[in-house]
């Protein structure tokens, strides 16, 4: 089934007529936004009957436009995260069987990763950073915790992310005072679906069973790094493996196989340059892979 979603700026232009109240968005979120057009929306109620209200969708979405045409299937739940402004943003959760999530608007923080590698923050300090930020927004900690108690390992999550933030959501600790390792992203199968190029066409999501299946392959850098829990994992799937990233590189170019596991345990390097930005080893030159390289 598809999810189709516009993803304008168009409503800038807008925005003066929208109502000065959120009331309408509100009501609307009371229930799960679960279909919707240009005129109506319609809301799937938690007894499980369709109701059609008349929903402006800028009312509910008064950013961007997001048009869901069919409801998903009742293990997939969306994340909205709305923009508020220039420095605020609101998040809107929905799924057909969860009372949904709508949250007041809230200050920008200060988690981009890129940011933070410009700053050369240390890793310890993006953890940490993020960790607080898990621990004050109780509210979205609640609703997905209470989607994974529903609906455990078939829990999927989207992601539309509308803000220009970088927030790394999939790193939301889900239990900061008792786990230092629930993220979100580790315990929750998720996706991001959102537009990448501005202008690009409209975005079509296809939610469907779907299987990965071929063989494996991986680098891993032990030099380096303690891969040893990794390479009991890859053992057991039977997964080739190499230290030296250009043999790793060399196999991958091989066309006539077909992966279903590329896997890489290694560091990375970051530059302004796109052509600087490598993989492999960060104390040995030659065991560096630019990411632009194509031989």
């Amino acid at each position: 089934m598809n999810l189709i979603q516009r993803l304008t700026s168009s409503l800038s232009q807008n925005r003066n007529k929208l109502p000065e109240t959120r009331t309408s968005a509100e009501v609307a979120m009371e229930n799960n936004v679960i279909q919707g057009n240009n005129n109506t929306v319609t809301i799937i109620n938690h007894s499980g009957v369709p109701e059609i209200a008349q929903v402006n969708e800028a009312e509910v979405f008064p950013y961007s436009r997001v048009y869901i045409t069919e409801k998903p299937p009742k293990e997939v739940a969306i994340l909205y995260i709305q923009a508020e402004g220039n420095s605020y943003y609101r998040l809107i959760g929905g799924n057909a069987e969860i009372a949904p999530l709508l949250t007041d608007p809230e200050k920008r923080p200060k988690l981009s990763l890129g940011e933070s590698v410009q700053e050369k923050l240390s890793p310890e300090d993006i953890r940490d950073d993020m960790n607080h930020f898990s621990r004050v927004n109780t509210k979205i900690r609640k609703w997905l915790k209470q989607l994974r108690k529903k609906f455990d390992r078939q829990l999927c999550l989207i992601i539309s992310d509308q803000t220009n933030f970088e927030i790394p959501w999939e790193m939301l600790e889900l239990s900061p005072d008792e786990s230092d390792s629930e993220y979100l992203g580790a315990l929750v199968t998720t996706v991001r679906w959102q537009q990448v190029i501005k202008g690009d066409d409209e975005l079509v999501l296809e939610i469907k069973a779907d299987e990965c299946f071929g063989k494996a392959i991986a680098y891993t850098n032990h030099k380096e790094l303690n891969v040893g829990v990794e390479l009991s994992i890859l053992k057991k799937l039977n997964a080739t493996t190499y230290d030296n990233i250009t043999k790793f590189h060399s196999h991958l170019q091989r066309d006539d196989l077909g992966f279903g596991l590329i896997y890489i345990a290694g560091h990375g390097t970051f530059s302004e340059n796109h052509r600087e930005i490598a993989i492999g080893s960060l104390q040995d030159i030659k065991q560096q892979l630019k990411c632009n390289s194509s031989t």
